[in-house]
């Protein structure tokens, strides 16, 4: 879509005007068990501001950068990190002040000083590429490969739903083709399960790393994530029985035709839907 022209900047102004609020507690499902009472004398001394240009907030482009940081640095000593993780790169940050449109937005600052103390944008979501997708579901994503890793781990899930989570997850089977999984309760970490389990919390971490980028040996997990306890095998090989089509054989394995086709085409040049 077209941009307003209102929308433009040609270079960031040397000061901002704000439109200042108190800021108000959270609900009780939000506030992790504080009061409305805290939570009032906590924010006293802040308040919502929210700029009302782009060029409002290319002026403090500076200061988000340097929260941050901050951020991570606090982040990595209340985890007891050895080093803290990336924060949000200025590039990231600018792009966001550049690009988005509408750009959308609130901050949080001290009601004397006016230091910073959090922010958030927020805009319509625009998809420029037809084959970008939040997700690797879409076929024009070129994630053949992926979504048949995910497929064969749901499969595997599912397979041992009827079993007890705790013995179907951190039991090693009889059929060593079978990749050992755990199955993650809420808020446990990759350095927690490693402990329970007698394992190297490094190797765990470098094993699952690919499916979840930025996971470290204190990242905390969702209830039912999915770890490999071990490499999962690069390869599964499904031996087609008579009267297969390629359309059964996806169907049935959980993929769609076309990333059937995508992962076997090389192979098999003449593969056809229902042939």
């Amino acid at each position: 879509p077209a941009r307003h022209e209102t929308a433009l900047l040609s270079a960031p102004p040397l000061h901002a005007s704000y439109s200042i609020r108190k800021v108000e507690p959270v609900g009780a499902s939000l506030s992790q068990g504080q009061s409305t009472a805290d939570q009032v004398s906590a924010l006293a001394a802040s308040v919502v501001v929210q700029p009302s240009s782009r060029g409002e907030w290319f002026t403090c482009l500076g200061e988000l950068e340097a929260l941050c940081q901050e951020a991570v640095r606090r982040r990595a000593i209340k985890l007891n990190l050895a080093y803290p993780p990336d924060a949000l790169p200025v590039s990231y940050l600018a792009d966001r002040m550049d690009i988005d449109d509408p750009l959308n937005g609130f901050q949080i600052r001290h009601r004397l000083t006016g230091w910073l103390q959090g922010f958030i944008t927020f805009t319509t979501f625009t998809c420029w590429q037809r084959f970008f997708q939040w997700d690797s579901t879409h076929p024009e994503s070129g994630m053949a490969a992926a979504r048949a890793a995910n497929a064969h781990v749901l499969r595997k899930c599912n397979k041992d739903s009827g079993r007890s989570t705790r013995k179907a997850t951190t039991h090693l089977p009889d059929d060593t083709n079978v990749e050992r999984i755990y199955r993650a309760i809420e808020d446990e970490t990759p350095r927690s399960i490693a402990g329970r389990l007698g394992l190297d919390c490094a190797a765990l971490v470098k094993i699952n790393e690919d499916r979840f980028p930025g996971l470290n040996q204190m990242s905390r997990l969702q209830d039912g994530t999915v770890l490999y306890l071990e490499e999962p095998k690069e390869v599964q090989l499904y031996e087609a029985v008579p009267g297969d089509t390629p359309a059964r054989v996806a169907r049935r394995v959980g993929l769609s035709y076309e990333d059937l086709y995508a992962l076997n085409v090389e192979q098999y040049p003449g593969l056809e839907r229902d042939v």
